[in-house]
């Protein structure tokens, strides 16, 4: 049936899960070390990519290329854009992944790569451009599971941004608004959503929030309790039996 592979950026945003591991193995998969073992009934694999989509998209490669999972589930924490309506320690569940950042930046202002037909993967005929889906089944069903969990936190879920300097700024914060209107923003999700696509393996993103998109202020981000509480949700799905096969 195959591996779930869970994915983070750093450490602290998976240790929890590593900790929790039954019959562990450690697999040296070129410079990276791989967790594998059974987290409840499910044989899983865990991986620190790094932070960015560089090493996400190197990261995720090499293992699939080791073993192919069944599907891969990127969680962690990150930033909420205001509009949303999140708050810090609420979780936001990724409908799609946008590559926020890519496209041209004209006397007319910046065109997304469909404008200037530069698609970023062409695949069975089918041009990808600025977005890469997550796996609409398994989103309705993760969302429906999650709901009788939370207690003082919200989920929603909607259009993530990959970015690759965090929006720090008001100016920043409404240009991309108007391009996107995501609810989240990361480092690394884009190019998981874009490998996965290649591949053609289901891929899921959760994410418990942090910060709030629009002010570099890092003494008022809260990762440690989002990292924490991201993956103690993961723990419960899987501990509920949630189906994740395809």
């Amino acid at each position: 049936m195959g591996h779930l592979l869970i994915l983070a950026s750093t450490l602290k945003e998976i240790d929890l899960l590593i900790s929790q591991l039954r019959e562990k193995k450690i697999i040296n998969i070129g410079e990276m070390l791989v967790y594998h073992g059974v987290l409840f009934n499910y044989e899983v694999q865990l991986l620190v990519t790094g932070i960015g989509v560089a090493n996400a998209a190197h990261a995720l490669t090499a293992s699939i290329c080791h073993k192919i999972p069944r599907l891969v589930w990127l969680i962690g924490c990150g930033g909420a854009y205001p509009e949303s309506g999140l708050k810090i320690g609420d979780f936001a569940l990724a409908e799609k992944e946008i590559w926020a950042e890519a496209g041209a930046y004209t006397e007319a202002g910046f065109r997304p790569l469909n404008e200037i037909d530069l698609p970023y993967l062409v695949k069975d005929g089918v041009c990808f451009y600025n977005c890469f889906p997550a796996d609409e089944r398994l989103n309705n069903l993760v969302a429906k599971s999650i709901m009788p969990l939370l207690s003082n936190s919200n989920l929603k879920t909607g259009p993530f941004l990959t970015v690759s300097a965090t929006t720090g700024n008001q100016k920043r914060l409404s240009l991309l608004r108007g391009r996107f209107f995501g609810i989240c923003e990361n480092m690394e999700g884009a190019a998981i959503a874009q490998i996965c696509t290649i591949y053609e393996i289901p891929f899921l993103e959760l994410r418990c929030i942090s910060n709030i998109v629009g002010g570099y202020d890092k003494e008022n981000w809260e990762i440690d309790l989002a990292s924490k509480r991201c993956q103690r949700l993961v723990l419960n799905l899987l501990e509920g039996g949630i189906n994740l096969c395809i």
